[in-house]
């Protein structure tokens, strides 16, 4: 098998994807890289391989929460408090909804079933402790409804929910209630963590794409206090220039133009 893990969070753009910017990127981008591989008669890629096939062998409902930048929030909140914070996490109706036309999405695009290329996928994780997580836990998923019963194995789920595209067109794309980011990926260097760009057009049309542009990585800290530096270096050349001349003045001493 050709394993491959798909995740959202990892990608600091996607991160501040709008809901409906997250469906068109599975749709396109995570659709188009299950259909890469693998083909006897590559490149043209119309019959399946029969030695190797793909499998989505890692992904979740996870879009907007950088792990790696929560863990050690969750850790400082535990050696502070005692406890780690979110431990009682619920979602909201808008965020489950959307997790579940996410995730419908998801196993649409992972099975591939026009292609014949995939042979699955597995959710991960099985079971999360804590709520900070809760978008990684299939159980809770399944309690809540985001999470759609496994289709029997004869039964695509292109069948059950639609193509990728109708699920995009039923998404609510209210960024302010399903969209919460943690840390602001606007604030960070998107070069550092796994970069790349979301240059789809589909993806990038989304009309509701909060006006909030990405200025490029943050600069260095001495290029930031260059300016503070040459300010504060003017002000003291002034100011012992102005020192100098009041103490020639008050020691009588003038001074002779040629």
């Amino acid at each position: 098998y050709l394993d491959s893990h798909p995740y959202h969070v990892f990608f600091e753009q996607g991160r501040a994807f709008t809901p409906r910017q997250h469906i068109a990127y599975v749709c396109r981008s995570n659709t188009g890289e299950v259909k890469e591989c693998c083909y006897e008669d590559a490149p043209n890629n119309t019959v399946p391989s029969h030695g190797i096939s793909r499998i989505i062998g890692e992904w979740s409902g996870a879009y907007d929460t950088l792990p790696t930048a929560m863990v050690p929030y969750l850790m400082k909140g535990i050696s502070t408090f005692g406890q780690a914070p979110f431990i009682n996490r619920t979602l909201s109706r808008e965020r489950k909804d959307f997790l579940r036309h996410f995730v419908e999405a998801q196993m649409v695009a992972y099975e591939a079933r026009d292609a014949g290329v995939s042979s699955g996928w597995l959710f991960w994780n099985f079971k999360m402790e804590g709520g900070a997580f809760a978008e990684w836990d299939f159980l809770r998923g399944v309690k809540e409804g985001w999470m759609p019963p496994i289709p029997e194995p004869h039964v695509a789920s292109e069948d059950l929910y639609g193509s990728c595209y109708e699920i995009y067109n039923r998404t609510n794309d209210d960024y302010s209630l399903v969209v919460d980011e943690f840390p602001d990926p606007r604030t960070l260097d998107w070069t550092q963590w796994q970069g790349w760009d979301a240059n789809d057009d589909f993806v990038m049309s989304d009309p509701n794409i909060p006006n909030a542009p990405y200025y490029g990585p943050p600069r260095p800290w001495y290029i930031r206090m260059l300016f503070p530096m040459m300010l504060a270096g003017l002000f003291v050349f002034v100011l012992r220039r102005w020192q100098t001349r009041k103490h020639r003045e008050s020691v009588g001493y003038t001074e002779l133009k040629v």
